[in-house]
């Protein structure tokens, strides 16, 4: 009976010696991995539109086209495009990128003021029967850059 119980407990301390080496193991593979410090979650604030101080000034070439589009925000923005559609239509991506949009004065200090250009030829008349009737669209965004799909 002595025999019984002595080889149960070398059994029993094989095991316990096992499982310690594996645990070991374990832990020298993982302390190995790094993770850098970061930040996640899940927050919330308020998105606050823009809005058009005032009319939009247009420029007009000698031949009729679009030149120029001025417009005020009631707020700083980082970038401005916009869109010139016929009345009721829905902008596509490329009636976004017509105009070159800066900010008048260069941005410095920060104004609210942009100029969007279209140049020389500019954009044409939109025409909808006899009558010329758009819509003007504008995104901005007060930081970073907008991106239209």
């Amino acid at each position: 009976m002595t025999r019984r119980l002595l080889s149960r407990r070398l059994a029993g301390l094989a095991t316990l010696t096992v499982a310690a080496v594996a645990g070991i193991g374990a832990y020298a593979s993982t302390a190995s991995n790094a993770v850098p410090t970061h930040y996640s979650g899940i927050g919330e604030n308020q998105v606050s539109g823009y809005s058009v101080v005032g009319y939009p000034a247009y420029t007009w070439n000698a031949d009729g086209t679009l030149y120029n589009v001025e417009v005020v925000l009631d707020h700083n923005a980082n970038d401005l495009k916009i869109a010139l559609v016929n009345h009721s239509a829905t902008p596509v991506p490329g009636d976004w990128s017509a105009a070159t949009c800066t900010k008048h004065g260069g941005g410095s200090p920060p104004t609210t003021d942009w100029d969007c250009n279209y140049g020389s030829p500019g954009l044409a008349q939109i025409n909808v029967g006899n009558v010329q009737d758009s819509d003007l669209y504008i995104a901005a965004v007060e930081h970073g850059s907008v991106t239209i799909h």
